[in-house]
């Protein structure tokens, strides 16, 4: 009966999730998939295409299949389902474009700032051999 209540809320997000009791009686949500099976006959593969079920989490105080059963409540679920599912995050490639910019920037400001570094520790050395050079009939 829970798994159905469950499998019914969490539909209401995704209608190919599931929930089922495993062997130790802890709930997993599963998602409905199809699984591509080729089969050796000889001199020729032949393909199958066959239902399966993908694991998503389970309902345990740390959410994976090693933790303790968890009784969650029909929320907390949905809020894990929300949290963790990448088909309906819409703003996953604008959030990527987002943190390879900022490693960018942040690895064109750590070179400056190392080359900064590099010239300001050997400023002396510099100094003392273009100090006889004339710079003011250069070309600029």
């Amino acid at each position: 009966n829970r798994c159905r209540t469950i499998t019914r809320a969490i539909q209401r997000h995704d209608v190919m999730l599931y929930a089922e009791r495993d062997f130790r009686g802890v709930i997993n949500i599963m998602r409905k998939n199809k699984r591509c099976n080729w089969y050796d006959c000889g001199n020729l593969w032949i393909g199958s295409i066959e239902p399966s079920a993908d694991h998503v989490f389970a309902l345990t105080d740390n959410w994976s299949s090693s933790g303790k059963p968890c009784d969650w409540g029909i929320e907390p679920i949905y809020q894990r389902l929300k949290a963790i599912d990448l088909w309906s995050n819409e703003s996953l490639w604008a959030d990527l474009d987002k943190e390879h910019e900022e490693a960018e920037a942040s690895r064109d400001r750590d070179r400056k700032n190392s080359m900064e570094s590099f010239l300001y520790d050997f400023r002396d050395q510099f100094k003392k051999t273009f100090n006889d050079i004339n710079t003011t009939n250069m070309v600029k």
